[in-house]
């Protein structure tokens, strides 16, 4: 297009007057996935190993005298059905 039909100060192309914001300078790295993952993998073994995971499930405990198997029988007898 001619400068004769163009807008006083527009120029053929557009100046980029954004600058990339960090978030999305870090979001759009390549080895973010990667780093992303493997953050939410270390959490994930983090949260197995802490103690919460033994309250939550204290029968998943290794090494635990009564497993499951004894508890049912300890019920069993309670109720003298066996």
């Amino acid at each position: 297009m001619s400068s004769v039909y163009a807008r006083p100060g527009a120029s053929a192309a557009p100046k980029k007057s954004e600058k990339e914001s960090i978030y999305s300078k870090i979001v759009n790295n390549p080895s973010f996935p990667i780093i992303f993952n493997l953050g939410l993998f270390a959490a994930g073994i983090a949260f197995i190993q802490s103690p919460i995971m033994d309250a939550m499930a204290p029968h998943l405990i290794i090494g635990n005298e009564i497993s499951v198997h004894n508890e049912y029988k300890l019920l069993m007898r309670k109720y003298h059905i066996i």
